[in-house]
């Protein structure tokens, strides 16, 4: 426990004031008989001694004052244990089986950080500030892991920058049980160039995460269901993604912004460099290429800063670009994105621990109240037997 106001102990000066209200001044006398006035020794002066009364009514107002001193220098106490290991788990995934005589800390990786035997809520919220936040709080030494999805959201376009460099796990899924979570997404590819420098990319990440039977039983990727045509081809009912391969603007087209506005998701993949209009939700580790994203309607515009090619994206060449890919197209929060787990490299830096402190005043009032009400009682009782 620490106090955020000790000057607010200046106030146990007031100790002071029932120990003046229970003194009492008696003056002791000894009696004389009197045989004669002959007989009677020489005057002895009064003697006076200071006694203390109602010992358990002073108590009680000792305590008092020294209670309300105590809540004026404000006590905290500390949030977070002291266990050398943390390990935060994702909503989206199973609770980890722990013990107790296990010293390691099992959190949920939500806002609060609310403890592993408790319901998480369903929405992790921003992954990426929730990790600064713990990372700020938790001593240097304490180890942290951080269990989540193979592809998840809530991380802002700036790098991850925390004072320790985290463990990542990778895990499936196993809580999203329901057909929905299961069924694949429908995506529509549009284009006017069979040679658009973006589509061999782009075929090559869809046959990845179209489902067969094996990567059905393996895999934690999202299974993708695609379909292409030209530009003038209306989109299928159902269809929640649209890839716009091609130069001229997607709003431009009539039904392509009427789809778009009622709540679709389009990336715009033009060949050529082009006005970018957005807030950034993704950004490369590598470079400084980023995916840009505006609202339109009640749908979502992403595009890249620069055509999606190996010499701009070195991420079209990674083992994980589809599961980059399946990402983008959840990527409907300005300032919220979402990120493969296993490409998640946090810059180390050097900061200042922050602790988490959480306030005391609450048990504090209510030890007060009870003792304010033993006092009335024990007060108005002398007060009765005095009568």
């Amino acid at each position: 426990m620490s106090l955020l106001a000790p000057l607010g102990l200046l106030g146990l000066l007031g100790l002071a004031l029932p120990l003046l209200i229970h003194l009492q001044r008696q003056l002791q006398r000894d009696p004389v008989d009197f045989a004669a006035l002959r007989w009677l020794p020489a005057a002895v002066r009064p003697r006076r001694r200071l006694r203390l009364q109602q010992w358990l009514l002073l108590a009680l107002r000792m305590a008092l004052v020294a209670l309300v001193a105590v809540l004026l220098a404000q006590p905290v106490g500390g949030e977070f244990n002291d266990a050398p290991r943390w390990v935060l788990t994702h909503p989206a995934l199973a609770a980890p089986v722990s013990s107790e005589e296990d010293s390691t800390e099992y959190r949920w990786l939500a806002p609060g950080f609310p403890p592993i035997k408790q319901e998480p809520s369903a929405d992790a919220g921003a992954i990426s500030s929730l990790l600064r936040e713990l990372d700020a709080a938790l001593p240097a030494e304490t180890e942290m892991v951080v269990r989540m999805p193979a592809v998840v959201a809530g991380f802002d376009a700036e790098r991850l920058q925390l004072r320790r460099q985290p463990v990542f796990e990778v895990v499936a899924e196993q809580n999203s049980t329901s057909a929905t979570a299961r069924a694949p997404a429908h995506w529509s590819i549009r284009l006017d160039d069979p040679q658009h420098p973006s589509i061999r990319y782009l075929r090559a990440a869809i046959s990845v995460l179209t489902p067969t039977a094996e990567s059905e039983r393996g895999s934690s990727l999202p299974g993708v269901v695609a379909e292409s045509a030209a530009l003038a081809q209306p989109v299928p009912a159902g269809s929640q993604v649209v890839w716009w391969l091609s130069d001229n603007p997607p709003l431009e087209d009539p039904a392509m912004a009427d789809w778009l506005v009622q709540g679709g998701t389009l990336i715009w993949l033009p060949g050529a460099p082009t006005e970018v209009l957005g807030t950034p939700v993704w950004r490369s580790t590598s470079s400084q290429r980023q995916l840009l994203a505006r609202r339109q309607g009640a749908g979502w515009l992403l595009q890249p800063d620069l055509p999606l090619t190996a010499a701009n994206f070195a991420e079209v060449l990674d083992p994980d670009f589809p599961a980059l890919v399946a990402s983008w197209t959840r990527s409907r929060l300005p300032g919220l994105a979402s990120a493969v787990t296993a490409n998640l490299r946090p810059e180390q830096i050097s900061a200042e621990v922050i602790v988490r402190q959480r306030p005391l005043d609450s048990a504090l009032l209510w030890v007060l109240l009870i003792l304010l009400a033993l006092e009335r009682l024990l007060a108005h009782w002398r007060g009765v037997v005095r009568e």
